[in-house]
C-alpha cells in the first residue's frame, strides 16, 4: 500500500469520524435543549397553573359568606321592595370591599332580582340566565367558577370580579 493510499484512508476515517462525532454531539445537544425547554414550559405552565387558581379561589369564600347574608336569604325570601332594596346595599357593600365589577343575586329561576349594578343602562336586574350551564350548576348544589369573557351572571350569590375573568357562584339557597 502506498503512502498516499494510507494518508487518504486515515483522513477519511478521520472525517467520518469527525462527522459521526459531529452528529452525535448534535443530537444530545437537540436532545438537551429540547429538555430544557421542555422544562421550562413545565416550570411556567406550574406558574401559570398556580396564578390562575389562586386568582379564582380569591372571592370563593366572600361568595359563600354573600350568599349566608340574611338580607340576600330575606330578598330571596320574600322579593319585598325594601327587602330588595336591603340585598343590592348588600351587594354594594360587597362589590366595593371586593373591587369586583358587579355582585347580584338570582332567585331559583334564574331572574336578577338584585344588582350592584341595578342603577346602569346594562343592569342585570330583570334578566333571567338559568339556561346557563353554571347556573345549573349552581341550582343543583354545585360550587365553581365559570370563565367568561363578558359580564354573565351566575347563580343566587355572584360576584364577576372582571368584565373579561371569571364569575364565582354559590350553590343554591335555601329558597321558599
Amino acid at each position: 500500500m502506498s503512502l498516499r493510499r494510507i494518508l487518504f484512508i486515515l483522513s477519511l476515517l478521520a472525517f467520518l469520524s469527525a462527522a459521526a462525532g459531529g452528529l452525535l454531539y448534535f443530537s444530545a445537544m437537540h436532545r438537551a435543549a429540547l429538555n430544557e425547554a421542555e422544562r421550562q414550559a413545565q416550570a411556567n405552565l406550574q406558574l401559570v397553573r398556580s396564578g390562575l387558581d389562586s386568582f379564582l379561589s380569591e372571592h370563593r369564600k366572600p361568595v359563600a359568606t354573600l350568599a349566608a347574608v340574611p338580607e340576600i336569604r330575606s330578598a330571596l325570601a320574600s322579593e319585598s321592595p325594601d327587602a330588595i332594596q336591603n340585598a343590592n346595599l348588600i351587594l354594594d357593600r360587597f362589590k366595593t370591599t371586593l373591587d369586583a365589577d358587579v355582585c347580584y343575586l338570582m332567585d331559583q329561576q334564574g331572574l336578577t332580582i338584585a344588582s350592584s349594578n341595578r342603577r346602569d343602562p346594562d343592569s342585570f336586574v330583570g334578566q333571567n340566565f338559568a339556561f346557563r350551564p353554571y347556573y345549573q350548576q349552581a341550582i343543583q348544589g354545585q360550587r365553581g367558577t365559570y370563565m367568561a369573557l363578558g359580564r354573565l351572571p351566575a347563580s343566587a350569590a355572584s360576584i364577576t370580579a372582571t368584565r373579561s375573568g371569571a364569575i364565582r357562584k354559590a350553590p343554591r339557597l335555601v329558597w321558599p
